[in-house]
C-alpha cells in the first residue's frame, strides 16, 4: 500500500469515528446508584409528609366530633331539664281531664292565662332563635310563643300537634299562629292559645280543625260572636282582630306561598296527597330552640364521621383490588 492510499483512507476512518464523539457516556453504576437514592429519599419524604399529615387530620377530625358532640350534649341536657318543668305544668293542668280534647282544652286555657302578651325576647344560645317554652312559661310570649308552648306541654302528656299559621293572602308573611292537635286516630281540633279559642261543631262532639278554616274562614267570627253572648267582657281587642281578619283560609302549617319553587311544591303535594299537605306537622326540632341548637351542634361532628366512614370503605376496596 502506498502512502497515498494511506492518507485517503485516513478521512474515511475519522469520519467514522467522529459522530461516535457526540454520542453522551453511558452513566455509571455509581451514577445510577445516586438516582435510585435520591428517588427513594424524595418518595420517603412524600410518605412522612401524607403520614403527618394524615395523624395531623386524625388530631382535628377527633377533636371535631368531641367537641360537636358535646356541645350538642349539653344543649339536649338543658332541653330536658327544661322539660321537667313544662311536664309537671301539663300534668297539673289536665289532672282532671279524662278526654283527649278535654286535655286539649285544659292546656289552652293554661297557656292564655300566662302573662306577658308581647313578643318574648329571651333565647336559648342563638339570637335568631326564639324563646324556649320554659322561658314564655316565666315571660310570656306572643301568638308564636304561646303556640310553641302549647305544643310542648301537649307532647309532654303524648298528644301530637303541630304549630300552623295564618299568611297575609297579598304579601305571604305570617300575621298570626295557632295549634293543631291530632285527638283521634283521624280526628284533630284547632286552638288559639293566644285568645283562648277552640272551635266544636254544632254536634257538640267534634272539633272544627285546619282544613275546615281553611274552606270556612267565617268559622272564626262565629265562634268569637258566640263566645262574646256567653262572656261579655271577653276581650274586645281579641274580637275585632279575630272578626275583621281573613287570613284563617291560608292557614298551614309551612309557608307555601313564599315563592314560586314552593307554590309550585305545593300544587305538586296536593295533586298526589290532596289537601292533607296543608296539615303535615313541622318538625319538632324546628320548634323547640334547644334542640335546634342541639341538631346543629352535631351536625359538624355527624359530617366528619361520614367522612371517615366513606375515606376508611374507599381503602378497604383498594386494599382488595390489588392482587
Amino acid at each position: 500500500m502506498t502512502m497515498t492510499d494511506k492518507m485517503s483512507e485516513q478521512p474515511a476512518s475519522e469520519s467514522a469515528i467522529a459522530p461516535a464523539d457526540n454520542v453522551a457516556p453511558a452513566p455509571t453504576t455509581s451514577e445510577s446508584a445516586c438516582a435510585f437514592t435520591e428517588a427513594a429519599e424524595t418518595q420517603s419524604r412524600i410518605e412522612r409528609k401524607q403520614c403527618v399529615c394524615r395523624r395531623v387530620g386524625r388530631w382535628v377530625g377527633g377533636a371535631i366530633v368531641i367537641l360537636s358532640f358535646l356541645a350538642s350534649l349539653a344543649a339536649y341536657v338543658c332541653y330536658e331539664r327544661d322539660q321537667l318543668h313544662v311536664r309537671q305544668v301539663a300534668r297539673r293542668a289536665t289532672v282532671n281531664t279524662d278526654s283527649v280534647s278535654g286535655q286539649v282544652i285544659a292546656l289552652v286555657k293554661s297557656v292564655q292565662s300566662v302573662p306577658g302578651s308581647r313578643q318574648n325576647d329571651q333565647y336559648f344560645v342563638l339570637r335568631s332563635g326564639r324563646a324556649t317554652p320554659a322561658q314564655v312559661l316565666s315571660g310570656g310570649g306572643d301568638c308564636a310563643d304561646r303556640s310553641r308552648l302549647l305544643c310542648s306541654l301537649l307532647h309532654q302528656v303524648g298528644i301530637p300537634s303541630t304549630m300552623a299559621m295564618c299568611f297575609d293572602p297579598d304579601k305571604g308573611n305570617p300575621t298570626h299562629t295557632l295549634v293543631e292537635a291530632r285527638i283521634g286516630p283521624d280526628e284533630y281540633m284547632i286552638v288559639d292559645p293566644t285568645y283562648g279559642l277552640w272551635f266544636p261543631k254544632p254536634d257538640g262532639e267534634a272539633f272544627f280543625d285546619l282544613l275546615d278554616l281553611r274552606r270556612d274562614p267565617s268559622i272564626v267570627s262565629q265562634r268569637v260572636d258566640e263566645l262574646s253572648r256567653m262572656r261579655p267582657v271577653a276581650d274586645v281587642s281579641a274580637q275585632y282582630y279575630l272578626r275583621s281578619y281573613n287570613g284563617y283560609n291560608d292557614i298551614s302549617t309551612f309557608n307555601w306561598n313564599r315563592n314560586t319553587v314552593t307554590r309550585g311544591a305545593n300544587r305538586l303535594l296536593i295533586s298526589i296527597v290532596g289537601e292533607t299537605v296543608d296539615r303535615w306537622p313541622r318538625p319538632r326540632f324546628i320548634e323547640e330552640p334547644q334542640l335546634a341548637v342541639a341538631t346543629l351542634a352535631g351536625m359538624p361532628g355527624a359530617a366528619v364521621l361520614l367522612l371517615a366512614t366513606l375515606l376508611t370503605v374507599k381503602r378497604w376496596r383498594a386494599t382488595r383490588r390489588t392482587p
